[in-house]
């Protein structure tokens, strides 16, 4: 995710930047590539900590990947992640540990945060490795994370998600 787009419905939210009047838009402007439902496309652009991970290690293997829009929704998690602990969940120095870290797929969210099961949930959904499994565009705009008013967010019952310890909750993509 390298660009945040701002659309306003006219000028005068425009001067004023009054972002609550926009229709925003994440995406990679300068790598973007317009896919029409069930299309596919072969190449292999953007920025390895948000790359989709089939697409990340297939650049690393140089090996070549069929893919479909779900891959924009992989980005989407890393950034959901991001804002809300504060770092990446497979941060590495360099590509061979960022695609061993991705390929052993665990992350973990600390309990200390005091995120809500939406949220943990959420994150989860979009952050799986093989697309199939993925959140497609219909299940991130339905989720309860985006749409449950934030005073009947829970937390409790991480089990159903992932393996809970005393200080974090781990999760498997």
């Amino acid at each position: 995710m390298d660009s945040v787009f701002l659309f306003f419905k006219n000028e005068e939210d425009k001067n004023n930047m009054d972002i609550l009047k926009a229709k925003i838009k994440l995406g990679k402007f300068y790598f973007s590539k317009i896919l029409e439902n069930n299309s596919l496309t072969s190449s292999l652009k953007g920025k390895s900590m948000y790359m989709d991970p089939n697409m990340l290690i297939c650049l690393h293997e140089k090996q070549k990947l069929f893919y479909d829009i779900k891959v924009d929704i992989w980005p989407l998690g890393i950034l959901t992640y991001e804002l809300l602990i504060g770092e990446f969940p497979f941060e590495e120095k360099n590509m061979n540990g960022l695609v061993n870290k991705i390929k052993d797929g665990i992350y973990k969210i600390p309990k200390n945060l005091n995120l809500s099961k939406e949220a943990v949930s959420f994150i989860k959904g979009i952050l799986q490795k093989e697309p199939i499994k993925r959140f497609d565009i219909n299940d991130v705009v339905n989720h309860d994370f985006l749409n449950k008013d934030v005073k009947d967010f829970t937390h409790e019952g991480f089990e159903e998600i992932g393996e809970v310890n005393e200080g974090e909750i781990i999760l498997k993509i």
